[in-house]
């Protein structure tokens, strides 16, 4: 005879998840304890706090900063509110406790605006902010209460879409802003009133697009010649992608357009393969793909590609300010550190200490015209000494 089945009196402990234990980015098929210590094996390479799609990490440690909602979903663009909190983008429907479709604004105290809500209806994958205006880009039709198609503009403060609607027929993976002007890129082939493949300079306050149109081609059947990234640094934009040619130019996978024209510019480092990303900070220009050669030599996936504005063979990190007092000598050339009328670059030759101002002075500059004279006229009888030694062996 089966017997009843019963449940203990005895209260069972309530378990409640503590979400600070680390997590691994690959499956646990071995659990041990020891102690106060917990042993764990299975096909991971990494071991490390929860801290969802998306989080800030603090500069000087490393860390993540622990007041950052998870973003339950991914994260494909974010950029700050300029107040110490970021608008987020992306494929998410959760930003901690609070539902947002693909698109969020987060306080700078971690805390999710609750007045804030475009609630986009598909991907974002792009977001600039100029001034009040917040720039969007991706796979929507919907957002911010109006039906806008993959690019939109919201009141930064409220988040409601505005009049600027340039209405692409295809997803804005990419977009920059540089004064009046917004450049996009994507998968689109019309937008703002014109046909433009890729890539388009849409007027930031109407949503037209502008003449310029670089009008990028590949001809190979696979491959979309698609503008995946885009750089603005003084009058030139750089794209990079999966073309082959653009502004009128062969140009593989990465250009330097000029902004007025859209035509290429003659910098040509002729990678190998597609580049994905491209960044501008300062002084140099990085890009990073799948390429392996960059003009004919090995250098894989990743390359920096340094300025020299004035063309003056002078690489802009070593000028530093070029040549203030335009004595011909590049700043980084020029500095000196300790006064003594020696540029720094010259004592450093002589293994003499720049900084140093009790260091004997290595030769004032006074003396460097006198200096060069007693050269020359040593080279001169050098010269004279050498021809006349070889007048006497030929006489022999």
């Amino acid at each position: 005879m089966l017997g009843a089945l019963g449940v203990s009196s005895a209260a069972a402990p309530n378990l409640v998840l503590n979400t600070g234990a680390w997590v691994t980015d690959g499956s646990v098929y071995a659990v041990v304890t020891s102690g106060d210590t917990t042993y764990i094996g299975g096909m991971f390479n990494y071991v490390g706090p929860v801290t969802g799609c998306s989080v800030p990490i603090d500069a000087s440690t490393g860390q993540p900063l622990a007041v950052f909602p998870k973003v339950y979903g991914g994260v494909w663009a974010r950029v700050s509110d300029e107040a110490g909190g970021w608008y987020i983008g992306g494929d998410f429907g959760q930003v901690g406790t609070t539902p947002r479709n693909n698109i969020a604004h987060i306080l700078s105290d971690g805390s999710v605006d609750a007045d804030w809500n475009p609630n986009a209806n598909s991907w974002v994958e792009a977001l600039v902010l100029s001034g009040s205006t917040l720039y969007v880009g991706g796979q929507f039709t919907s957002i911010g209460g109006q039906t806008r198609n993959h690019i939109a503009a919201l009141e930064a403060t409220t988040g409601n879409a505005t009049d600027w609607d340039p209405n692409a027929n295809g997803a804005a993976y990419r977009l920059t802003v540089s004064g009046a002007t917004l450049y996009a890129s994507g998968t689109f082939t019309s937008i703002g009133g014109q046909t433009r493949h890729y890539i388009a300079a849409l007027d930031a306050t109407t949503g037209n697009a502008t003449a310029w149109n670089p009008n990028p081609e590949n001809p190979l059947p696979e491959y979309h010649p698609l503008v995946l990234d885009l750089a603005v640094s003084g009058t030139t934009v750089y794209a990079c992608g999966r073309f082959t040619s653009i502004g009128g130019q062969t140009r593989h996978y990465i250009a330097a357009l000029d902004a007025t024209t859209g035509n290429a510019t003659a910098w040509n480092p002729n990678v190998g393969y597609p580049v994905d990303i491209i960044a501008v900070s300062g002084t140099a220009l990085y890009a990073a793909g799948g390429f392996i050669t960059i003009d004919g030599q090995f250098h894989p996936r990743f390359a920096q590609f340094d300025f020299d504005t004035d063309g003056d063979g002078f690489l802009d990190y070593m000028e530093g300010t070029d040549d203030p007092d335009n004595d011909g000598i590049p700043n980084f050339q020029d500095t000196d550190s300790d006064n003594d009328t020696v540029p720094d670059a010259v004592e450093r030759a002589f293994h003499t200490d720049p900084y140093d101002v009790d260091a004997p002075t290595v030769m004032p500059l006074a003396v460097w015209p006198l200096m060069l004279a007693l050269m020359l006229a040593s080279l001169v009888v050098f010269r004279i000494s050498r021809k006349r030694h070889g007048d006497a062996r030929d006489s022999v």
